[in-house]
């Protein structure tokens, strides 16, 4: 029984990181090639859920994966045209967009909060009828990823996409060659929020329900935190692997593993945490009056709670750190991940501390990304071990 539930554990993270794998796509398409902070995620993202559980409501599964891409499309649209036809910035135009899907995602779910799919049919549960086994689950959602993949590799290999490309890095050459960079812009978010889009309606499928709060803080939870997770979890298994240890031995080290981690973070900029609900609007002031730096981790349960707090970014990285050696376990043997937001010095900082005092087997330093970084802002520092 142990096995079984280890492997269960290991199949649920390998099929999400493929689900939330559209959404790293999708963010690579907008900021890594157009350059832009498309803020539009989180709302997409629960478009495609509410327009694919209520086409699937209605009995097209298939279908309803096809409409949420093709909604998606439309929201690419609607912040491409604020962007490039009325002049405004990108990030704001992020907002608006995001602000207004909540209205039309509450809609398309016929004015209610939630859909349960319980007693529909699923592409998952098509798959499970074919394929059988306990690995449908992971097997859809990698062919999902694949042709996604594939069929962005063409296109961005195209003469278009290829004009994508320049246009996210020298726009100024690609108007001088006679390039529309308004419909390259246009083109790009329509694709990157068809993904986006299509990454959501997977997850109502596959979990069987849509909620109008499903897509909030996607960026944060769904990407940043998990792609560090799944880098640890991946650098764990190859250890493993090259161990020669057995695939049950494996399964069993990894359920431990996943069981020990944790997430630390601190932010230089409080305004994230206080339009999140997460530090209300007085004691966020005040903290930012007086340099106080909350230290923050995760429950058991994954939410994410405050651990300590201390005045300026350096004392309140040292907490951190102190955090770190009581709640990890074999921090010696382990992998420590440490992401930044354009302060590498401090990370820098952060990475001598712990191998100071911790002494971890391997540390391993990357930028945040994407609009990952805009949640993150300048300054904050985030370790996963």
């Amino acid at each position: 029984m142990g096995s079984i539930i280890t492997l269960s554990i290991v199949q649920s993270a390998l099929e999400l990181g493929f689900i939330y794998a559209l959404v790293a796509l999708a963010l690579f398409v907008s900021f890594s090639i157009l350059d832009i902070a498309d803020l539009s995620t989180d709302g997409c993202f629960t478009l495609g859920c509410a327009v694919c559980a209520t086409v699937t409501l209605a009995g097209h599964p298939v279908l309803g994966l096809f409409a949420a891409a093709a909604a998606g499309v439309v929201s690419g649209f609607v912040t491409a045209f604020l962007q490039t036809r009325m002049g405004i910035q990108s990030i704001l135009a992020g907002i608006i967009v995001n602000t207004g899907l909540y209205t039309i995602n509450i809609a398309v779910m016929g004015f209610a909060s939630n859909i349960n799919l319980f007693s529909c049919d699923t592409v998952f549960s098509w798959a499970k009828d074919h394929i059988g086994g306990t690995w449908y689950k992971l097997i859809v959602a990698a062919v999902f990823v694949v042709i996604v993949g594939v069929i962005l590799a063409w296109f961005l290999n195209t003469r278009l996409g290829l004009s994508i490309r320049a246009t996210g890095d020298n726009p100024d050459m690609v108007r001088a060659s006679s390039i529309n960079t308004a419909f390259t812009i246009t083109v790009g978010l329509c694709v990157s929020n068809a993904m986006t889009s299509l990454s959501g309606a997977v997850l109502a499928q596959y979990q069987k329900s849509a909620d109008i709060n499903g897509g909030t803080g996607i960026v944060v939870i769904g990407l940043a935190c998990l792609i560090i997770g799944e880098t640890l979890i991946g650098l764990k298994i190859q250890e493993l692997e090259e161990k020669g240890l057995s695939f049950e031995e494996v399964v069993s080290e990894v359920e431990k593993y996943i069981e020990e981690m944790n997430t630390f973070f601190v932010l230089e900029n409080l305004e994230t945490l206080r339009k999140n609900g997460r530090l209300g609007r007085v004691k966020a002031l005040v903290a930012s009056a007086l340099k106080i730096k909350p230290v923050m981790g995760a429950t058991p349960e994954g939410t994410i709670c405050q651990l300590d707090q201390a005045r300026g970014m350096n004392k309140a990285i040292v907490k951190m750190v102190d955090h770190i050696g009581e709640k990890g376990i074999n921090i010696p043997e382990k992998t420590v991940a440490i992401t930044h937001c354009n302060c590498p010095e401090r990370a820098k900082m952060l990475e001598e501390a712990i191998r100071e005092k911790l002494h971890p087997a391997k540390i391993v330093v990357m930028d945040t990304a994407g609009v990952s970084s805009m949640y993150a802002n300048d300054g904050g520092v985030i370790v996963a071990v």
